[in-house]
């Protein structure tokens, strides 16, 4: 944003010096603010990477509780036919 250019249409628009300098003071702190579509791409990526490492993590934990109840189940049958 070209805060000069903004500063002098204001003035041009009949706006004294000192109102034109805050408006363009207010616009300038504002703009740091703003949010832009890199920033949401950003966070976007960000989310989504913790997303599927939660997701990995998860069907890992899932992956070891059916082995070992499939394991145990196995050897409860086979327990079962030499008792």
């Amino acid at each position: 944003m070209d805060t000069h250019a903004t500063y002098k249409n204001l003035v041009q628009a009949g706006l004294t010096d000192r109102q034109s300098e805050a408006i363009v003071d207010g616009l300038r702190g504002s703009r740091d603010t703003l949010v832009t579509n890199e920033k949401l791409d950003s966070v976007r990526n960000f989310l989504l990477a913790e997303i599927a490492a939660e997701i990995a993590a998860l069907e890992t934990r899932l992956l070891r509780w059916i082995i070992g109840s499939g394991v145990a189940i196995t050897a409860a049958i086979i327990g079962g036919y030499f008792v």
